[in-house]
């Protein structure tokens, strides 16, 4: 089925009342945003209106008849495909928002002010599915260059795409939703608008919506899974189920990121970001956690990030490792030095194998001793295996070996659960249950040391 589009005419101020009034919708949950913080991009707009110069036509969906869309857009007769910029600064240039020359609206010459309000202005209409709106906007965008996220978040009506906007940005078709921390924006004295932990400007090209997929991808895969920019367009145009767990768990990354970079006074930045998904995720993949000490966790991280991918001099930059390259479990393998294999692995997480071999370096350097605390579903054994390591202790208490009936005993941790303390073979005994009350969350060792001196002052 192909596209169909009419050509029309619209004068500047036809279309800033058509959008004022809801009729043109030029900011679609879809649309690029704006590539960098200040008006430089507006200013060149409107100083090409007020010299005569055309601004290119601009794309339009129709989508009035629309019922799908309506529900996202109720009212919107227009909804820009290409040129939502252009609309915009014609919208706050007549607001007063910025000037050109030095001139706000209010001060331009009757003349300037009837060029700019009357300048026409070619709109092709389509009415055309949401596939095909996908695929004009990637077409239109091939002279200035779209990247890859940009095309792939053109989907105005996925699930999936408006999990990964909603963190990112406020937008009213979801009735002003609350973004993450992370991604909280600051105006400064001047009232220019700053990323407040990000050493970039707000959502470059899309760069914020690509790494939240990539760390949904990596929560529905509960570890360093694909997370390439093919893998996210699959997933936001398979529009694959998100259960509540896999939210939590892109949210609490999201949380841990920003209390971890906070914790050292840092920006975040891709080579950084890359660094935390690629190590959280490692260590999830080990075992359920949570952080329980922040700052010491951050020393940890950037001590060994800065060994690892740092621009400091050390061995590092000329050891040669051997790693993989093919999926997980291949043999595919390739060799390079360790810092270039941990910067490729940690800002590029296409590869599964090398994410996860670069989380193994970072984990095994990292002393993560009270920093945080292993999370175990199983806080106990079911009784026939309770009988059997019993059996296996000589029917006595691992704690006072003096006998103990089956009924009386308990699976004690060594390590306490409360502290991350695993139900298995190798982290627990057998042990009478008014022990295991009294003893709290001391070790099996400390708990022995208090009862030792009980004893010895009975005998006193």
């Amino acid at each position: 089925m192909c596209a169909i589009y009419e050509v029309e005419t619209r004068t500047v101020l036809d279309i800033i009342n058509d959008t004022n009034a809801g009729f043109i919708n030029p900011d679609p949950i879809g649309q690029r945003p704006p590539v960098s913080s200040g008006n430089k991009k507006s200013q060149s707009i409107i100083d090409s209106i007020l010299r005569g110069y055309s601004v290119g036509a601009i794309t339009v969906r129709n989508i009035e008849n629309n019922k799908e869309l309506q529900k996202i857009y109720p009212g919107v007769r227009w909804l820009v495909i290409d040129g939502g910029h252009r609309i915009r600064a014609f919208r706050d240039f007549l607001k007063g928002f910025f000037p050109v020359d030095n001139k706000i609206f209010r001060s331009l010459t009757e003349e300037e002010r009837d060029v700019f309000c009357n300048t026409q202005l070619t709109f092709y209409v389509y009415d055309c599915t949401n596939v095909q709106a996908t695929e004009i906007f990637r077409r239109l965008n091939t002279v200035t260059p779209v990247n890859t996220i940009e095309m792939i978040m053109a989907n105005d009506v996925s699930n999936v795409a408006k999990e990964i906007r909603s963190r990112v940005k406020s937008y009213s078709e979801y009735g002003h939703n609350p973004i993450h921390d992370i991604f909280a924006i600051k105006a400064n004295n001047k009232g220019t608008q700053k990323a407040a932990h990000w050493s970039t400007d707000i959502n470059p090209r899309r760069k914020w919506d690509e790494f939240v997929a990539v760390v949904m991808l990596k929560a529905l895969g509960n570890g360093n899974v694909n997370a390439g920019l093919e893998e996210i367009a699959s997933f936001i145009e398979e529009d694959r189920e998100l259960s509540p767990n896999v939210l939590k768990t892109t949210d609490q990354f999201l949380t841990d990121a920003l209390k971890i970079a906070k914790a050292k006074n840092m920006k975040l930045n891709t080579a950084l970001f890359g660094s935390l998904h690629c190590v959280w995720f490692g260590l999830l993949e080990r075992n359920n956690f949570k952080i329980s000490n922040y700052s010491k966790f951050a020393n940890e991280f950037f001590r060994v990030n800065s060994m690892f991918k740092g621009k400091n001099p050390n061995k590092y930059d000329s050891e040669v490792i051997t790693f993989k390259t093919g999926p997980r479990g291949t043999l595919k393998e390739d060799t390079d030095t360790v810092k270039k294999f941990a910067r490729m692995a940690t800002e590029y997480p296409s590869n599964p194998a090398a994410q996860h071999q670069v989380a193994e370096m970072f984990l095994n350097e990292m002393n993560l001793k009270d920093c945080i605390t292993v999370i175990d579903k199983v806080r106990t054994m079911d009784k026939s295996t309770k009988f059997d390591m019993l059996a296996s202790q000589g029917f006595v208490c691992f704690l006072d070996g003096e006998p103990l009936d089956i009924e009386d005993a308990i699976y004690g941790h060594d390590f306490a659960h409360a502290k991350g303390g695993k139900t298995d073979f190798l982290n627990g005994k057998i042990i009478r249950k008014s022990h295991n009350d009294d003893m709290g969350t001391l070790s099996f060792d400390e708990y022995m040391m208090v009862l030792e001196m009980r004893k010895q002052k009975e005998t006193v």
